[in-house]
């Protein structure tokens, strides 16, 4: 169940972001400026369903990487603080 559900956010969070990255670089080159505003109001309901997904992406991660510390994973899991952080001061 946990392995599944980190999928799904960290999917999500993909997803969200790229959407968001996309519609505002399509509208600002192909549309005129009341649609560059319209995505613009738009991105922070978006944020509502981001914030929750990166939220279960890193819980569930650090469930699933509880007890290590080597490699791949102990290099992550001292990375993904200070990503937090500056996700957070963003």
């Amino acid at each position: 169940m946990i392995p599944r559900l980190h999928k799904v956010a960290g999917l999500l969070t993909t997803l969200i972001i790229a959407t968001f990255w996309l519609s505002t670089a399509a509208t600002e080159l192909l549309l005129d400026k009341d649609a560059v505003t319209a995505v613009k109001v738009l991105i922070p309901w978006g944020i509502l369903i981001l914030v929750p997904a990166m939220v279960t992406a890193g819980a569930t991660g650090m469930k699933l990487a509880k007890g290590r510390k080597g490699g791949i994973l102990g290099t992550k899991r001292k990375r993904m603080p200070v990503i937090a952080v500056i996700g957070f001061w963003c």
